[in-house]
């Protein structure tokens, strides 16, 4: 399985289409829900972050896609909402960095003698190789551990560990810019890519639930307090910055719900200077067809 994410990808989206032709909704669920659990299953080998991330990212503009002309039933909300609040909750780059640590470590002891390209370069006596591979493995160790401490962490006191530790990367001696530059050691995008597939699943929880209330009362929530129930008892907010999520109607009755970013500010979901391209990316868009009863901008 591993190594063909376009595949099972082209699969569970061909699942997904041939049922929203037919107005299958539970088919249709039922291919979103696969297409979750096929991120969660690549999501166990820390390796496969990315093709799970794209599994989670695809599946999502699915539901929004379901969601847009057709109306879930409670049943389908819960056992949607039950998978996304599981890989909300497990996803992590922790593991990932260890991984990637390990087989750059594996790699050095393997450039540990004068015939390596590695050191090639180098103009020492080749007794000093393998003491230069102990010192960028010590390198290796620390920085990537602390990059493991701060890539998860959510808030601006996240975003303060993960820029400090980018201070100390962009001051790191020159003798260690080979080791840190094959591992593309950069805390504050790993950061990033840590909380913005979390807050894209965070986004659609709330989104199935705006959608219903949209449905059954004709207008958008006043507040996000008005949708939570047993399974969300209090409304998720901005991974980023810490502050709520944010929720406005479109021009065609529909609605987007999206975190306002790591600088705290509104700036609509669009692109701006000061905002990072995965945080809009995971918006969760509804855009109904017309003559559909929805909300007025």
């Amino acid at each position: 399985m591993w190594g063909k994410t376009d595949r099972i990808a082209y699969l569970l989206q061909a699942q997904f289409c041939l049922a929203l032709a037919d107005r299958d909704v539970p088919r249709a669920v039922q291919a979103i829900d696969d297409y979750y659990a096929a991120a969660a299953l690549y999501w166990q080998d820390p390796f496969q972050t990315n093709e799970g991330c794209s599994c989670a990212h695809m599946a999502t503009y699915e539901l929004m896609l379901l969601v847009s002309q057709h109306a879930l039933t409670d049943e389908q909300i819960a056992r949607l909402d039950a998978r996304l609040d599981a890989l909300a909750s497990s996803f992590r780059m922790r593991d990932s960095i260890l991984a990637q640590r390990a087989e750059l470590l594996a790699l050095l002891d393997s450039y540990g003698d004068s015939d390596s390209p590695f050191y090639r370069n180098k103009a020492l006596p080749e007794c000093y190789f393998p003491l230069l591979v102990m010192e960028e493995q010590a390198f290796l160790m620390r920085y990537t551990s602390e990059l493991a401490r701060v890539a998860d962490l959510p808030g601006p006191a996240g975003l303060q560990a993960a820029s400090d530790l980018q201070q100390q990367y962009d001051q790191i001696p020159e003798r260690f810019k080979v080791v840190a530059d094959f591992f593309s050691f950069r805390p504050t995008s790993f950061r990033t890519m840590s909380l913005a597939p979390r807050q894209c699943l965070q986004n659609a929880r709330v989104g199935i639930r705006v959608d219903r209330h949209l449905r059954k009362h004709g207008r958008l929530p006043g507040s996000f307090s008005e949708v939570l129930d047993d399974r969300l008892t209090e409304p998720p907010k901005c991974l980023f910055s810490g502050l709520p999520l944010i929720l406005k109607p479109d021009q065609e009755g529909g609605f987007v719900i999206y975190a306002p970013g790591d600088n705290g500010i509104d700036n609509g979901a669009e692109l701006g200077p000061n905002r990072d391209h995965q945080e809009i990316a995971y918006a969760f868009y509804v855009r109904y067809p017309p003559g559909m009863k929805r909300s007025k901008p």
